[in-house]
């Protein structure tokens, strides 16, 4: 029940965030959800390392735990959406999404296994190292300090003339991704096709 509850927070947290983000997003740019996004996940990692270094068992905080961890998801994602058009112009747009997608579903999938042999105690019994778990959120935010750094100094505009909408990536990312196949130029289409139109006005 516990765990039902505790995902139900984090979605809310995205539908949340998505609503907070809305258009403000085009209307100043990425980079402050950027930041917001970093902050809200160096806060969620904080908590936890509180809660191992000082073994607190009070569970009460974890539903809005949940929620900001969902709110910075959907903070973190639309604005790479928002900044993906900026350094995937062209016409291999759609390429360029697809091996993006590609690669961060690959880290995503690869990093909890890694994770996983790290975090386990040696022996039969199943356990986990708590000093190596704290390890795990120290990295965590020693990375995304070192995103926010790198970010102060990024170039990105103010206003993008156009953003890539991927549907419900942060809720159903595999069904999302389909949704590149929008980005696909067909002003190379050979005439005579359905889709062609004569000089006359009617279709081919």
């Amino acid at each position: 029940g516990n765990i039902l509850l505790f995902t139900t927070m984090q979605y809310a947290g995205v539908v949340l965030g998505s609503l907070m983000l809305r258009n403000q997003i085009d209307r100043v740019g990425p980079r402050p959800f950027f930041f917001l996004g970093l902050i809200l996940n160096v806060t969620v990692f904080a908590y936890w390392i509180g809660v191992l270094q000082f073994e607190i068992s009070d569970t009460s905080w974890l539903p809005f735990v949940y929620l900001l961890f969902g709110m910075g998801a959907a903070t973190w994602v639309s604005a790479n959406l928002s900044f993906l058009p900026h350094v995937t112009g062209g016409p291999s747009r759609a390429l360029l999404l697809a091996l993006h997608g590609a690669v961060t579903s690959l880290i995503g999938g690869l990093s909890p296994i890694v994770w996983g042999f790290i975090l386990k105690e040696p022996g039969d019994v199943p356990a986990m190292d708590p000093l190596m778990f704290q390890l795990f959120f120290v990295v965590g935010i020693v990375g995304l300090v070192g995103i926010a750094l790198w970010l102060r100094t990024l170039e990105i505009p103010a206003f993008l003339d156009e953003r890539v909408d991927l549907g419900s990536v942060v809720m159903r990312p595999q069904r999302a991704f389909t949704y590149l196949i929008n980005l696909v130029d067909i002003s190379f289409a050979p005439r005579g096709t359905k889709t062609d139109e004569r000089e006359d006005g009617r279709q081919e």
